[in-house]
């Protein structure tokens, strides 16, 4: 009996603790989307977020940015990509979601300077790290176009690890890591 109290106690204190991980990162979250002018593309990487390694995160975009969780929609006016896991679609649904916006960057002008927004958790901080920079779209469709093997609209749908590179590819992207459209290409030279 005493050691299912304590099972059960550790659980418990288990339980709430995520609770309170997550509560803190969607309010983070919020307040950084608050931060992002309008229609510019924001990048949600989780870093090495103990929450979403262990499953408690997955599933919390973009219901915990929204209404009745979030005075308004946060999401609406921003070119949202978050880690897969973290959105409460699945990956088929997230993928229709995004793939719409990623391929209109295909059709604007190549030269035209785009805004990246990389927010990506910090566990030791509890919050988000914010980087942003302003590059050529070309650079951006070389990105998508490298993870992806073509435009997104040559994709029906995508699995969870493509969407995983994807994110963290423009995550890299967006944190000056390369410019270099050939080191997103995907194994195999594809």
């Amino acid at each position: 009996m005493v050691l299912a109290f304590l099972q059960t106690w550790k659980v418990d204190a288990q339980y709430r603790r995520f609770g309170d991980m997550s509560a803190q990162m969607a309010k983070h979250l919020a307040t950084e989307l608050k931060a992002v002018p309008q229609n510019r593309w924001v990048i949600i990487w989780p870093g090495k977020s103990l929450l979403i390694a262990s499953g408690w995160g997955e599933q919390i975009l973009p219901f915990s940015v929204q209404p009745p969780f979030a005075a308004t929609d946060l999401y609406s006016n921003l070119r949202v990509v978050e880690y897969p896991d973290m959105s409460c679609c699945g990956v088929g649904e997230w993928w229709r979601r995004i793939a719409p916006e990623l391929n209109a960057e295909f059709a604007r002008p190549p030269e035209e300077k785009i805004s990246i927004h990389v927010l990506s958790w910090d566990d030791s901080s509890g919050a988000f790290a914010r980087e942003n920079r302003s590059i050529p779209r070309r650079i951006f469709v070389d990105c998508v176009a490298g993870v992806l093997g073509g435009p997104p609209d040559s994709i029906d749908d995508i699995d969870e690890d493509k969407g995983t590179r994807l994110v963290k590819a423009l995550t890299d992207l967006g944190k000056n890591a390369s410019e270099n459209p050939l080191a997103f290409r995907q194994p195999g030279g594809h």
